[in-house]
């Protein structure tokens, strides 16, 4: 491990390869310690879980220059949210007076969206502490779009906005009546020549992967969806990286765009650090969309490289990649690259990994096939973990804050599992905590330290191993051989982790929360009542199943605190009806929580069948609020997810021969009427998908997408054969009805 700052474990696991959670204290020079914000949340997580007290570390908060800002200011000045919009909000709440006229505010999505999510602050002093958080502002922004946008337009000052606001909405998007198979948008194969490695075989399917997402670049999410400036990008599997605009084109109906597909915006041959190398993991971007980050993995004992590029619009085709021109170590050729200039990449090698061997930990290169890179938009830095257990640091990756890309190797990486080398999640950053969270393949919740906080020596209040964590009075909730394949998922306002596995030791797939300022997971002595709740979706029947990630309702975004939350997390687990019962195939279930947001158990009255077998896998649940989606001021709540085979909604198609399937569901009024009894929508896709990301909500033809990439070979779009034909593709679909 490099050299730094002593560091402090604490460990706190189940029997076997349990639930664990690990803390490393690391004295990264990253922020500086402020008080603990308890005002935000009002009681601790750690004193709302189960009734349990403890004492909880003193936390500091990050506070740092508004990266959002500075890049915003470049055009035009931002608006402050001063508190989240609801079904049911007061328009006039939403903005500070000056957000009258129009302000651009540029929106990515990514894998990372659905994985750090907020509540709206209660009062003024609370949403103080949270305007400079550039993913606070930016969820509000995504799920506020169509108000502000109507508000600008309308100017805010006039007082009768509230009466006249309702008259404004136009074109309304049709409403579903019922589930019927359907088309996508449009599809671009992905079968140029950066798709020949030394490793790839002729039957590869190039696209995003399993469980990795596209990312989207929103240029102003409070105007009209931009067709030359709005773009999605697409890693591969491959070398190949590419880029779309003029997204939001189609048949059936026509839309805003031009045309019938997008265009390619640039591609590059971007992974060249090795001979096998692969963009194989998903992107990030920067917050004004004109730099990339991703992870070129190469074998296991080549390592990994993070690149950095700077493109130009209309360099490559899929057919014909350009080449970027490497620049690393040229700070002044680096600060030229991209915008009228020709594309360039930054390359930043991994440091040696800690690995451990025959009882010894000793330094070596490790491959990243799985752990996507997390930016934090404000201090300029990157997280993202290896398959050695490993998770690296990297600073100035986008140069908001001045420097050049480069990695700190003081105190960094940092091994989180001394006596294994199981692979990463993503890692996932919880600003309010100071903690970063990730989770292994092992079935491990971890965590480190980014504060300044005293060490704290031992583990757990000083128990001894081994730890039976959560300390529950009866059975063991362990993640088994299917581990936990997706990153935690953190409630930063409301202080919790989540995290899914496919099985435990007593052949049970769940869901697990618990604080993210907990310093263990159950107090000395206990035996019971630990920190963490249990969403258990029943017995398995089978060897168990692969459990991605869920996501929560608009009625759960739009809580405003502790005693206030509603709603639900819906997860593609498996129905209730396990064995002996014969039962336990796929099935789209909800978490229940308590008004306070902690889980309380799952529903096991209504759920949703989605396959015919025990182990088909889903891919991760993404959903988006249209306040008009169902007709003028009609809201409308989808949740969006697929099935890799034997799917009830396509059953087995042409297009999709093993039964794979694009589903969505329709939950906007889950609190009142049972709403998991049909689907919304659903598109044959071979294979299931990738992750699925969402763009705008828009009025406007074609320009409400989700967007993704199949995971085998397909025929192009309803059964006939297509361009993607045994090739891969990048796929758009609109969200309603996804035709």
């Amino acid at each position: 491990m490099s050299s730094g700052p002593r560091t402090a474990t604490r460990s706190f696991k189940l029997a076997g390869i349990g639930l664990t959670l690990l803390a490393l204290s690391t004295a990264a020079v990253m922020v500086m310690a402020q008080p603990r914000p308890d005002d935000l949340r009002g009681a601790t997580p750690v004193e709302r879980f189960s009734g349990v007290t403890a004492e909880t570390p003193a936390i500091g908060v990050r506070i740092a220059a508004p990266a959002y800002d500075f890049l915003a200011a470049r055009s035009e000045a931002l608006p402050v949210a001063s508190r989240e919009v609801g079904a049911t909000s007061e328009i006039t709440d939403t903005l500070h007076p000056i957000a009258a006229a129009h302000h651009r505010q540029p929106v990515v999505s990514d894998w990372s969206t659905r994985h750090v999510v907020f509540g709206a602050p209660r009062t003024k002093e609370q949403a103080k502490r949270l305007e400079n958080n550039t993913r606070y502002k930016m969820q509000v922004a995504r799920r506020n779009a169509p108000l502000v946008r109507r508000l600008a337009e309308a100017r805010a000052n006039d007082s009768s906005i509230t009466e006249r606001f309702g008259n404004r909405w136009s074109r309304p998007l049709p409403k579903p009546t019922k589930a019927d198979p359907v088309h996508r948008d449009w599809s671009v194969a992905l079968n140029g020549t950066a798709l020949k490695t030394d490793v790839d075989p002729p039957a590869v399917v190039p696209g995003v992967g399993d469980e990795q997402f596209p990312a989207k670049y929103t240029f102003d999410i409070n105007a009209t969806p931009d067709c030359t400036k709005d773009f999605v990008v697409y890693n591969t599997n491959t070398r190949l990286l590419v880029a779309f605009n003029n997204l939001y084109t189609g048949t059936i109906p026509a839309g805003v765009c031009s045309g019938t597909g997008p265009n390619e915006m640039w591609a590059y041959t971007a992974a060249t650090s090795f001979s096998d190398g692969k963009t194989s993991t998903s992107v990030t971007l920067s917050l004004d969309g004109t730099q990339v980050a991703f992870v070129e993995t190469g074998s296991a004992s080549e390592g990994s490289v993070l690149h950095v590029v700077k493109w130009q619009a209309g360099q490559g085709t899929i057919v014909t990649p350009a080449a970027l021109l490497n620049v690393t170590g040229s700070p002044s050729d680096w600060a030229a690259c991209g915008g009228l200039n020709p594309g360039c990449i930054w390359n930043v090698s991994f440091a040696n990994d800690s690995i451990y061997t025959g009882g010894t930990i000793v330094p070596g290169p490790a491959s990243d096939t799985n752990s996507a890179p997390y930016y934090d938009y404000d201090l300029d830095i990157l997280y993202v973990g290896t398959d050695k257990a490993n998770v690296h640091q990297f600073t100035s990756v986008f140069g908001t804050l001045g420097g050049t890309p480069i990695e700190n190797t003081v105190g960094w990486p940092v091994f989180m599992n001394t006596m294994a080398n199981p692979a990463l999640t993503g890692p996932i950053e919880d600003s309010l905590s100071g903690r970063i969270f990730v989770s292994d393949v092992n079935g491990n919740l971890l965590y480190i330290e980014t504060n300044n906080v005293p060490d704290i020596a031992g583990a757990c209040n000083g128990q001894i191993a081994p730890y039976t964590y959560p300390c529950l009075s009866v059975g063991s909730y362990n993640s088994f051989s299917n581990g936990m394949p997706d990153p935690p998922v953190v409630d930063s306002s409301l202080g919790t982790v989540l995290v899914f596995a496919g099985e435990s030791t007593t052949g049970h797939a769940f869901a697990a929360q618990a604080s993210t300022t907990a310093m263990c997971v159950c107090g000395t002595g206990q035996t019971t009542g630990g920190y963490f709740a249990f969403a258990d979706f029943g017995p398995l029947n089978g060897d168990g199943i692969v459990l991605h990630s869920g996501d929560f309702d608009n009625n759960y975004y739009s809580n405003t605190g502790p005693t206030t939350v509603t709603g639900f997390m819906y997860v593609c687990a498996i129905d209730p009806n396990g064995p002996p019962g014969g039962g336990g195939n796929t099935a789209l279930r909800r978490i229940i929580f308590n008004s306070d947001g902690l889980v309380t158990g799952a529903d096991t009255a209504d759920y949703l069948p989605v396959a015919t077998d025990p182990s088909d896998e889903c891919s991760p649940v993404t959903e988006v609020y249209n306040p008009n989606g169902g007709g003028t001021g009609v809201p409308l709540d989808l949740m969006f997810f697929s099935v890799q085979a034997h799917s009830i909604a396509c059953g087995e198609t042409t297009a999709a021969p093993a039964g794979g399937c694009l589903m969505s569901v329709d939950v906007t009024d889950d609190l009142t009427v049972p709403d998991l009894s049909t689907f919304a929508a659903f598109l044959p896709e071979d294979g299931g998908t990738s992750g699925i990301v969402v763009d705008n909500v828009s009025t406007e033809a074609q320009a409400s997408s989700i967007y993704f990439t199949p995971l085998g070979f397909t025929v192009g779009w309803s059964g006939s054969a297509g361009p993607c034909t045994l090739t891969g593709c990048a796929v758009k679909a609109t969200q309603v009805g996804l035709q």
